[in-house]
């Protein structure tokens, strides 16, 4: 099945423009955490600077345009790490600018730079390091967060969660880098179904985003993250408190019930 559906893709793949064409592919499945991560490896390897599209992003026009402004702007300011073309926070817009400066990476038609990928490391070799020292607390204040974030590196960490994106989060976690993100949705996920690895819900509110014109692009004025866009997006990750609570209740009702029956029954 992977060898049909990898032929199908590159029938996709048509260059009718002149230019230098470079492949990699791989002869097996290397799974999510190996074959990316060595693909965008390979990839800065030979670029000082690009844009990386999985399979399921559909990015509009607009979206080349962005990024290409953007890469060329901040080619040489270590502040920026991560050039972002979704707009998650749908329901909302941070700020008057075109873009607003996150801690998070979402990578969901992106685009960066050598110098920020060089240091990637797909082992999170500092992360233990970083919780013991409570680093985390000066990336986030809010402590749920902190513990969702901390579970889901150290199982990443240890192959429990087979990715490479949540390294590539933690790289600019403790590099302390900004991250663009769009107030102008740019990539649709047409990923999301029961073949996929980790979007498997086709209702999910991510789900084919439409996309949305980007007429004039306005810079912000200030390089600060905005920690209210982050703890947005943060939320629906987690569980809130209030759904902790319910399957609490849910717990001790069922526990209840088990110790019932058993006295109940003869």
């Amino acid at each position: 099945m992977d060898f049909e559906l990898c032929r199908r893709a590159k029938e996709v793949l048509k260059i009718d423009w002149d230019c230098q064409v470079k492949t990699l592919y791989q002869e097996k499945n290397l799974g999510c955490k190996k074959a990316v991560s060595t693909g965008i490896k390979w990839f800065f390897e030979n670029e000082l600077e690009g844009i990386i599209l999985e399979d399921d992003c559909l990015p509009n026009q607009a979206f080349f345009r962005f990024c290409d402004l953007l890469l060329e702007k901040y080619r040489d300011d270590s502040r920026i790490v991560h050039i972002s073309g979704t707009k998650i926070n749908i329901d909302k817009e941070f700020g008057n600018a075109t873009y607003y400066f996150s801690k998070y990476t979402n990578i969901w038609g992106w685009a960066s730079w050598r110098r920020v990928w060089k240091h990637y490391d797909e082992n999170l070799s500092l992360l233990d390091d970083f919780i013991n020292e409570d680093i985390f607390q000066y990336v986030y204040e809010r402590a749920d967060i902190r513990e969702f974030l901390t579970k889901s590196l150290q199982k990443t960490a240890v192959d429990e969660i087979n990715t490479w994106d949540y390294q590539y989060a933690f790289l600019n976690f403790w590099n302390n880098g900004l991250c663009i993100c769009p107030n102008f949705n740019l990539i649709s996920n047409i990923g999301f179904n029961e073949d996929a690895t980790h979007t498997t819900n086709p209702h999910h509110i991510y789900a084919n985003l439409p996309h949305q014109s980007l007429d004039e692009i306005i810079h912000p004025r200030f390089f600060l993250p905005r920690l209210d866009a982050d703890y947005l997006l943060l939320d629906r990750e987690i569980p809130s408190r209030f759904q902790k609570n319910i399957l609490i209740a849910k717990g001790i009702v069922k526990r209840i019930l088990k110790y019932i029956n058993g006295i109940i029954q003869p």
